[in-house]
């Protein structure tokens, strides 16, 4: 009985250690600096790519991000919070890519953090750098999470 115990125990400690250090582990219920970071890296990737994509298509951004596969991405950068696709908008001056899970936690409004065709990443949106920046409010309701 005390074996079968053991081996339960362990059995349990094992899948706990699995889960905590994997990916797709048990993700935590408010986002930390990490998630940013892996975020803010993950728009980074999608905003090179769209840079690249203008670049060869007379400086236009794709309609959507599938576009930039396999060509630019091997897939489209996702959000670690959601692990869902992050959210991207073409808008008339470039486009904005959007957090698809919940940092509300860090004191981000919802949909946010965001990041513009200028490289601006912020928390909320009066944060982008000036009153020409290409969000709006449009822009804000096209990029909350569904």
């Amino acid at each position: 009985m005390k074996r079968c115990l053991k081996i339960f125990l362990l059995t349990i400690s094992l899948f706990g250690l699995w889960a905590c250090n994997s990916p797709s582990g048990p993700a935590t219920s408010e986002a930390s600096e990490q998630d940013v970071a892996a975020l803010k890296s993950n728009m980074n990737e999608a905003f090179a790519a769209l840079e690249m994509y203008a670049a060869e298509n007379a400086m236009s951004y794709p309609d959507d991000l599938l576009a930039l596969q396999p060509k630019y991405l091997d897939e489209a950068p996702r959000d670690p919070r959601s692990a869902k696709p992050l959210t991207y908008q073409k808008t008339e001056a470039g486009f904005l890519l959007g957090a698809s899970g919940d940092y509300t936690s860090l004191e981000c409004e919802p949909g946010f953090p965001k990041m513009d065709q200028d490289g601006f990443f912020v928390k909320r949106a009066s944060e982008f750098p000036n009153e020409d920046s290409v969000f709006t409010q449009d822009a804000e309701k096209a990029l909350l999470p569904k």
